[in-house]
């Protein structure tokens, strides 16, 4: 059976994301706080925002990865906790009046969670991106804001 995509609509889908963020980033990488307890679901405040998309893929039955998309609706954006984008928010602002006469819309993507397993298929981080960008366009956004680390390269 092949890789499949969906956008997290029903209960088991979406502990389903947030079971795959705590394998990955603190089962598998050790991160916040490592294994223990392995049974807590890794969330915040940004999945409870209006225009938050999250996506899961599944290889059959078992969850693979996600990604995570919101759209800027007032409240900033979590890549906006590392790091203040403001001065770039503005640049682009003007920038973009002066093309379109439009207010951009920005959003972000994060929260890319691929298990170890899986890391190596290629497409399944390019298909999370490509359904990811898709939904963004669907909202109207024009700007996406990420933060990247060397882990992601």
């Amino acid at each position: 059976m092949g890789i499949r995509l969906k956008l997290a609509e029903t209960g088991k889908e979406l502990d389903d994301v947030f079971w795959v963020r705590r394998q990955v980033f603190s089962v598998e990488e050790g991160k916040f706080g490592g294994s223990d307890p392995a049974d807590l679901l890794m969330v915040d405040r940004f999945d409870a925002h209006p225009r938050c998309a999250n996506l899961i893929a599944y290889d059959g039955e078992e969850p693979i990865a996600t990604i995570r998309v919101n759209l800027d609706t007032g409240n900033g954006l979590p890549p906006e906790n590392l790091y203040n984008f403001s001065t770039e928010r503005e640049h682009i602002a003007r920038a973009w009046k002066l093309q379109g006469g439009k207010e951009p819309l920005f959003l972000s993507a994060g929260m890319l969670a691929v298990r170890r397993a899986w890391r190596c298929r290629r497409d399944v981080v390019r298909a999370l991106i490509k359904l990811a960008t898709t939904i963004g366009e669907s909202w109207g956004g024009t700007h996406v804001i990420v933060t990247g680390n060397h882990e992601n390269e």
